[in-house]
């Protein structure tokens, strides 16, 4: 048997149709620090997504939907090019995805390439990714980048300097440690904050929403979405964040501020007010994040994800997209995703380390605290959207024991538990009440304005 690797924790057309008109067109009528917010989103992108041992997703945003000019040089300076349609949609917020393996490239196992695309004769920029290895050809060692909570502007609308200074040594970091792939666990873009340009401030959406509108709520599913597009070249208009994305392959799962804060915890989350804001949600994450890590042209019913590299396992659980509350119970994910798990942990016996990720950790706040918390401030606050609320336990429960059976089973893997969204950098372990191995939770701080 291979020694076990290291792995390491790094911080990290018009949709809604010609007869819409939007606010937004009359933006040299916001105020000041409107305007400051909306000032240069992002225009043109490159990033890879899903790695496998011949094959890598690559997303890109463009302007142009002329043909790409595709270039990927590998880490023996070999290159190949091919020209290829361009993936990009206007409906999909000028995004796009393709396989490289697909496009015609020839890639090794475990080799590190550099992408490069060209459209109408102007560079998109490059993007650095490596792929997988086979079990039996696995690394010793298995760097892991993870990320969460990117929301880097002030209530004034600048990007603060603390967060540029972060961004900086988060690229720089996963770069010097070379981070084989990147985790964002969530909130990679903010519906609702900051609260002064928040799509549910009632000063700020009738400067940016469709005529006619009152409230986002109000929107239908491919207006949501266009909002959304907005929002996402906004929160990733940062360079420091451009860079992360840029530097290694990586893939996100959807968190509660893509949508609302505490997404599904609350009991109206689930009623037909707040369809058409779900539904043009969860397609915008698609757009924006999703395809990179899955090849889909329906929207799925949930986002979740799997990769492996060598011995090493992961698999992201989507705890948002079919969370439900009622008046008694909190269900986080559905059967049929605790079901696809639990397949999928029983075929990666033989990994060595298998790694879960949650856009909200498993441990936090002890369960009478969330109980207190969220009798004091309702069941749509944060306390209600903790694993340990008693609501939600059952939930917890069943997930846990899924966990236990399977280290009980292998007791020489190692488990680990990726997760963000509490805005503190820190390692658990989570031991159980009997010889049943520990797990590891490991989580990423945020990337937030002083």
């Amino acid at each position: 048997m291979k020694p076990i690797p290291t792995v390491l924790a790094a911080l990290s057309g018009v949709a809604a149709g010609a007869l819409v008109v939007w606010r937004r067109s009359l933006a040299d009528r916001f105020p000041d620090d409107v305007r400051r917010f909306h000032a240069d989103p992002l225009n043109d992108l490159l990033c890879a997504g899903h790695t496998t041992t011949d094959d890598a997703r690559i997303w890109l945003r463009a302007e142009s939907t002329g043909s790409l000019m595709v270039s990927v040089r590998d880490d023996r300076g070999h290159t190949q090019s091919h020209t290829i349609p361009s993936p990009v949609s206007a409906e999909r917020g000028h995004t796009g995805a393709f396989s490289l393996k697909k496009a015609g490239f020839d890639l090794r196992q475990n080799a590190a390439y550099t992408v490069s695309v060209r459209v109408d004769g102007r560079s998109l920029g490059e993007c650095n990714l490596r792929t997988t290895a086979t079990p039996e050809r696995s690394p010793d060692r298995i760097t892991i980048g993870i990320c969460s909570c990117n929301n880097p502007f002030n209530q004034r609308g600048e990007i603060s300097p603390q967060a540029t200074e972060l961004l900086e040594h988060a690229a720089q970091g996963w770069t010097e440690n070379d981070v084989h792939h990147g985790f964002l666990l969530g909130d990679q873009m903010y519906a609702d904050l900051p609260y002064r340009f928040s799509l549910f401030d009632d000063d700020y959406f009738p400067l940016v929403g469709p005529l006619g509108r009152e409230s986002v709520l109000d929107c239908s599913a491919a207006e949501v979405r266009r909002l959304m597009h907005d929002r996402y070249r906004l929160f990733t208009k940062p360079d420091g964040f451009q860079d992360l994305l840029r530097c290694v392959a990586t893939h996100a799962i959807l968190d509660d501020h893509e949508i609302l804060d505490n997404w599904g915890s609350g009991p109206d989350h689930k009623t037909e007010r707040y369809a058409a804001l779900k539904q043009g949600a969860r397609e915008a994450f698609l757009d924006y994040q999703g395809s990179r890590g899955l090849d889909c042209e329906q929207l799925p019913d949930d986002f979740d994800q799997t990769w492996q590299h060598g011995v090493v396992s992961a698999y992201i659980l989507d705890i948002r997209s079919n969370r439900q509350a009622t008046e008694d119970t909190i269900t986080i994910y559905s059967n049929a995703q605790l079901q696809r798990f639990s397949r999928w942990l029983e075929e990666q016996a033989d990994q060595h380390v298998i790694l879960l990720g949650l856009s909200v950790p498993f441990l936090h706040v002890p369960d009478w605290m969330a109980t207190v918390g969220a009798t004091m401030l309702g069941d749509d606050s944060d306390a209600a959207d903790r694993w340990s609320y008693y609501k939600a336990r059952k939930t917890r429960d069943d997930l846990l024991q899924v966990l236990k059976r399977h280290l009980t089973a292998h007791p020489r893997q190692h488990l680990i538990i990726m997760s963000g969204d509490i805005h503190v950098g820190c390692i658990n372990r989570i031991d159980w009440d009997d010889d049943t191995p520990p797990m590891y939770q490991i989580s990423s701080s945020a990337i937030p304005p002083a």
